[in-house]
C-alpha cells in the first residue's frame, strides 16, 4: 500500500482505476446477474474496460479491448439465437 496525503490506495482490493462512488465490481455484478457463463464474462469485461478507460491513461487500448469483448459478445448472442 502507498500512503499519499494520508489517503491509502489499496492497489489489490480497491485500485483507484476501479473505485469511484460505485466500484467497478459492483457495476459488473448488477449487469451480469441475469447472465450465465461466457455471456456474463464477456459483458463483465466490456463494463470493466469502459469503466476504467479514462483513468489508467490507456484510453484507446482500453476502448479497443472493450470493443473486442463486445464483438465476441455479439457473436456469442448471434450464434446462440441464430441471428
Amino acid at each position: 500500500m502507498n500512503e499519499v496525503n494520508n489517503v491509502v490506495n489499496d492497489v489489490v482490493n480497491h485500485p483507484s482505476h476501479y473505485t469511484r462512488d460505485i466500484e467497478c465490481i459492483d457495476c459488473i455484478k448488477v449487469i451480469v446477474e441475469h447472465l450465465n457463463g461466457e455471456e456474463a464474462f464477456l459483458a463483465g469485461q466490456v463494463v470493466k474496460y469502459l469503466y476504467r478507460y479514462s483513468d489508467k491513461g490507456y484510453f484507446l487500448q482500453d476502448l479497443k479491448k472493450a470493443q473486442w469483448y463486445m464483438n465476441r459478445l455479439v457473436d456469442e448472442i448471434s450464434s446462440k439465437y441464430k441471428l
